[in-house]
């Protein structure tokens, strides 16, 4: 582990993210690299010689005067923002409660699409008045799960509403957590849209070997429930990444130590972040309504390729907006 390069990330973190403020930062853990080399030469153990250097590096405010960023140190100790430190701790407790609330809402919306199977699938039987009571029942459960869910994740809504920061550490496992879960993240998204594509095989298959339609309907909502509940699980999973890598000052060196930071701090005009936050949630309810309301199913997919070049179009034309 690069105990020096991570000593100089957090001790830096929290100054302006200026050429000045980064060439100095390139020299010292050369200066302190070197010096560490030296002691290692000489004799001492790594240890050692790993808490010497740190101990003699100095302070920040000193070194300041002596690589020749006091301007920056001085505009950061004038603006600085008080922020709430996330331990490791905490971080590790949120990304568990943010799993958790995941597969909770998408399990609840799953119930809500499901609830329509129910009754398609009973009203063959000539049970549709108990597949209404089922499907109630059901919305009601997927309500209940969804009120327990959104409080026990209140407690972490000063992740949002408050300044925050993470040590560089603490961040950086974050990051390395994010990388690993990236492709599970894209893939949850991929299978999820296909599900909702394909959902409509069920109908037309069942209508050419001539069975009941309504066996097909109930299968058509049961593959909705799952590709919509898969990309929820998807997007809020990414969602709680996207909490803990946007909290460090964008203007300072803690808000720029990891590429993924980038690509997760949204963008700066409100309205656009909020749109592009809910832009797959809007495609799939859009993509539904079109289907159900003209049971063109057969032309319907076409949003899906559609809507994924009109993104990567935003995204290249809104990279200058991001924070």
């Amino acid at each position: 582990m690069d105990i020096i390069g991570n000593y100089l990330e957090t001790m830096f973190q929290s100054l302006p993210n200026t050429p000045n403020v980064q060439k100095a930062k390139e020299e010292l853990y050369s200066m302190l690299e070197d010096k560490y080399q030296a002691l290692i030469l000489e004799g001492m153990s790594e240890e050692e010689a790993l808490a010497k250097v740190i101990a003699e590096c100095g302070s920040i405010e000193e070194l300041a005067s002596e690589l020749g960023f006091e301007p920056e140190y001085f505009r950061m100790r004038e603006q600085g923002v008080d922020r709430t430190k996330v331990s490791g701790e905490m971080t590790r407790d949120y990304l568990s409660d943010s799993r958790q609330n995941a597969l909770y809402m998408g399990i609840a919306v799953g119930l809500f699409i499901l609830s329509l199977a129910v009754v398609a699938e009973l009203s063959i039987f000539d049970l549709k008045g108990v597949g209404v009571v089922c499907m109630f029942l059901m919305i009601a459960l997927g309500v209940v799960i969804i009120i327990m869910s959104s409080a026990a994740m209140s407690k972490w809504s000063f992740l949002k509403k408050t300044p925050c920061q993470l040590d560089y550490e603490d961040l950086k496992l974050v990051n390395d957590m994010y990388m690993y879960e990236s492709t599970r993240h894209i893939r949850m998204l991929a299978i999820g849209i296909a599900l909702c594509i394909v959902s409509v095989c069920p109908v037309v298959i069942l209508c050419y070997i001539d069975v009941n339609e309504s066996h097909g309907v109930a299968v058509t909502f049961a593959l909705i429930a799952a590709g919509v509940a898969m990309i929820v699980m998807s997007s809020l999973r990414k969602s709680a990444f996207t909490t803990l890598l946007g909290p460090n000052d964008r203007e300072t060196v803690g808000g720029n130590q990891f590429t993924s930071q980038k690509n997760v701090n949204g963008y700066k005009d409100p309205a656009v972040d909020f749109f592009m936050s809910v832009y797959w949630p809007t495609v799939t309810c859009i993509y539904l309504s079109w289907s159900f309301l003209s049971f063109s199913w057969g032309l319907t997919w076409v949003i899906w390729p559609v809507a994924a070049a009109v993104r990567a179009a935003l995204n290249a034309h809104l990279g200058g907006n991001r924070r």
